[in-house]
């Protein structure tokens, strides 16, 4: 199925199955074979209900029935309209809520030489129920945490979990089956990426129920859209939806986790310097458990968005050595995040540097002294293109005369990370 496809589909499961102050919603129960079925009634009711008792082959015909139990929480009652030899019919207004439901009992008589139960009529007993079904999890408004040291879902985790119930029980002969779907949507820098959930041969879905999603299906943030297809007793019930769910960040990483990342004292200057607006020191997340960003740059070490998607998330485009990951995956993995910053400093930015550039030592003392470390830092900021255009005769116009670039030296220089 295209994503676009079951995006739509997503979107559109929550009207299906539903009939407000028009033709009621019918639904069949073919006795004695069929014991059970359900309505896909929003919560807040406004439809319409007919259930109709048929004769399953073999039963000559339907004797008298009635209800035994019904919700009482409303006004709202189920009750008999037509009972004939091959029809039982019940209807109920238009619905309170979604949680109607309703027991029959009757009986019926078989077709001569068919099974047993030919003689009294009290021997061949039916059940018609009308059972209401019930999302237990997740919840609508639901929020699940990445753990920021594994990068996937707190234990424990997302589960997905549906009861048919009848009264306030759940009534283990109804028999369900289901399809889960999952799609995990997130917008950043103007741009929506989706990510399905868990595959079962090669179809984004899941039949289990419970369906326990594996921690690692998602580890980027976003919302959650879930859907729910399936039958009870054989019989499609219409989908459902569970909406407004959000996965997003536990907390920032220690500092002590984002040094050992970082790894470098030159890339803990420069992720110190890219904190320094807003988000003092190194952070990677803001208050509300999203990546944090500035314009266009986003994350610890602040890296650009279109810069990235234009050069880096595909291969074949720059010199080896980074990992290559679509832009949902660079915003929300600070560790992936990290690894590609050090990377356009360390490896691509000093492959880009002019032939003459390269031939200046590494780093230098004296910061007039040009040098390809804090040339890196000055084309970090400023781009390829300036980086390129600097020689030893501007060197203190341009990158001495950079704030961004002295400002890391300093940092890399007082450490202030250790403070």
């Amino acid at each position: 199925m295209k994503i676009s496809a079951y995006i739509i589909r997503i979107g559109a499961v929550i009207m299906l199955g539903t009939a407000a102050h028009g033709d009621p919603l019918p639904k069949d129960i073919y006795v004695p074979n069929q014991k059970y079925t359900c309505y896909n009634v929003p919560e807040s009711g406004g439809a319409a209900l007919k259930l109709r008792v048929l004769r399953s082959p073999g039963v000559a015909k339907l004797l008298p029935s009635r209800i035994v139990l019904q919700d009482e929480s409303d006004g709202v009652q189920w009750s008999p309209t037509s009972q004939q030899d091959t029809a039982h019919i019940y209807d109920i207004g238009v619905v309170l809520s979604g949680l109607e439901w309703v027991k029959i009992e009757g009986a019926y008589e078989r077709e001569q030489g068919v099974g047993q139960g030919q003689g009294a009529a009290s021997d061949n007993k039916f059940k018609a129920n009308v059972a209401h079904l019930n999302v237990e999890k997740p919840l609508t408004n639901q929020t699940f945490m990445i753990d920021h040291d594994t990068m996937q879902i707190n234990s424990p985790g997302i589960v997905c979990q549906v009861k048919a119930m009848l009264q306030n029980d759940e009534t283990s002969e109804a028999k369900l089956s289901t399809n889960w779907k999952l799609l995990l949507s997130w917008t950043g820098g103007g741009t929506t990426y989706y990510t399905p959930g868990p595959t079962q041969n090669g179809k984004l879905q899941s039949s289990s129920n419970p369906f326990n999603v594996p921690a690692s299906a998602f580890t980027t943030g976003g919302q959650l859209a879930v859907a729910l297809e399936g039958a009870m007793d054989g019989v499609a019930f219409a989908p459902r939806s569970i909406t407004g769910i959000t996965i997003r960040m536990d907390e920032d990483p220690s500092n002590a986790d984002f040094s050992s990342q970082l790894g470098l004292d030159i890339i803990r200057a420069l992720a110190w310097k890219e904190g320094a607006v807003g988000y003092p020191g190194w952070s990677h997340y803001d208050g509300n458990g999203q990546p944090r960003q500035s314009g266009g740059d986003w994350g610890i070490i602040q890296i650009n968005k279109q810069s990235w998607e234009n050069w880096f998330n595909s291969s074949g485009n720059t010199p080896s050595g980074y990992t290559v990951a679509k832009w949902n995956v660079m915003a929300w993995n600070w560790k992936t995040h990290i690894v590609n910053g050090k990377y356009i400093h360390q490896t691509y930015m000093h492959e880009k540097q002019t032939s003459t550039q390269k031939t200046w030592p590494e780093t230098a003392v004296d910061k007039n002294t040009p040098n390809r470390e804090d040339l890196a830092t000055y084309g970090y900021h400023n781009g390829e293109g300036p980086m390129r255009s600097a020689t030893s005769g501007s060197w203190v116009d341009d990158v001495v005369g950079s704030d961004y670039t002295q400002d890391v030296r300093t940092y890399k220089s007082s450490q202030p990370w250790l403070l």
